[in-house]
């Protein structure tokens, strides 16, 4: 009778073992368990169940001791492929990949160490990861974005009120216009508040232009802004003074053939072409390309 009953927990633990740990392992992994299992009775199950048990409560641990700093001002680019490390030392794969490929206690310490760095970054693979089967995963990934979008929030709240405060202070510029940006191409937004948004953003970036004018991609991004906003004069005007403030470069060429091409002015579009064209910058392999392309050669 004793035996039995002995038989009968044990049956019970790897029943409660497989549901709870083995059908959200990969193949592979769930035969080593099973096999575990049924050549160390007792022992190996009691040994595998505590192992998932702790890698559990140490994901847990990592998610909730995440960082509640700034997001940095200056991080500009989303869904950025990271690579991470899934073993430590050993297999180093895509995250994206890590979310199709691997098994649960992966995917949570993945999405961890993630969320350790500039979690903006990781927006658009955070979103996929909602819809990941694990509903543990899903569920950091969901705290993950709420926070993300909170810190967002808060930081460009802060930033307008500084800017209200002095519309031509250049530490308060830059990263108000990498949060804005940041703030648009998170995917958070509606269609009424990234209109809103935006013009705010070309309102900022005329401001920042109108006392720093060295990095370029800010008139790529002004001018782009102003067109699709509907700012046609602006945008215009934007591109003359793009290259007054760097007249040997391609870039105020090529984004004012995108201006004019956009406004379909077939003229002015070819004035731009041609002044690429016998302009003696050196032409990059990009410029090129769109010259010959646009003179049918």
């Amino acid at each position: 009778m004793l035996e039995l009953i002995i038989l009968c927990i044990y049956l019970l633990i790897v029943v409660t073992y497989i549901i709870k740990y083995i059908k959200n392992y990969t193949r592979e992994r769930a035969i080593t368990h099973l096999a575990i299992i049924i050549l160390l009775p007792f022992a190996g199950a009691l040994m595998l169940a505590f192992s998932s048990w702790t890698l559990q409560r140490k994901s847990q641990d990592s998610f909730s001791s995440y960082s509640d700093e700034d997001i940095s001002a200056q991080t500009s680019t989303l869904g950025i492929y990271n690579r991470i490390d899934i073993k430590k030392e050993i297999n180093i794969v895509p995250i994206e990949e890590a979310l199709l490929l691997n098994d649960t206690t992966t995917k949570r310490r993945m999405l961890i160490d993630a969320l350790k760095n500039d979690s903006i970054e990781y927006i658009g693979i955070l979103q996929k990861a909602l819809e990941n089967e694990d509903t543990e995963t899903s569920h950091y990934a969901a705290t993950a974005v709420l926070e993300i979008k909170r810190k967002l929030m808060l930081t460009k709240q802060k930033f307008s009120v500084k800017y209200e405060e002095n519309k031509f202070d250049l530490e308060t510029l830059i990263p108000y216009v990498n949060v804005l940006k940041n703030y648009l191409t998170s995917g958070f937004l509606d269609e009424r508040t990234v209109i809103k948004t935006k013009h705010t953003y070309s309102q900022v970036l005329e401001s920042l232009l109108s006392i720093y004018t060295e990095e370029e991609a800010y008139f790529v991004d002004k001018i782009e802004c102003d067109l699709e906003i509907g700012n046609v004069d602006k945008a215009r005007s934007m591109c003359e003074s793009f290259h007054q403030a760097h007249p040997n470069s391609e870039t105020p060429y090529l984004i004012s053939m995108k201006t004019h091409y956009t406004l379909r002015n077939n003229e002015r579009f070819q004035d731009s072409l041609n002044g690429l064209k016998n302009s003696p910058i050196r032409l990059s392999n990009q410029a090129l390309n769109i010259v010959r392309f646009w003179s049918g050669v």
